[in-house]
């Protein structure tokens, strides 16, 4: 009788332990799902972010080309007009060396 109340002890807590256990591994894992939906969360955030950075990249990029290209344009009509001027400088000058 004695080793049957010894044994039912014994079981009684090891159920209290596994008892325990059990509500430490619930609570456990409701904090982990909280973490894992907090870092999916700030995932979404981080991707939304970069997407919205790439995007103004890109339209910088754009920009950056068409001033360039603004640029390049204004460099060709600047050589041209450089070349006008040094024509029209150099008429001048024999002009001014036939009247002589």
């Amino acid at each position: 009788m004695k080793v049957c109340i010894a044994e039912a002890l014994k079981s009684t807590h090891e159920d209290r332990q596994l008892t325990v256990n059990l509500e430490t591994v619930k609570w456990e894992l409701a904090d982990a799902e909280k973490e894992l939906k907090w870092l999916k969360s700030t995932v979404s955030s981080s991707e939304k972010e970069s997407e919205q950075i790439q995007r103004k990249i890109d339209e910088i990029q754009m920009e950056f080309n068409i001033e360039r290209n603004e640029r390049k344009k204004l460099d060709e009509e600047l050589m041209e007009l450089n070349k006008k001027i040094a024509e029209m400088s150099s008429e001048s000058g024999e002009a001014a060396i036939q009247r002589l």
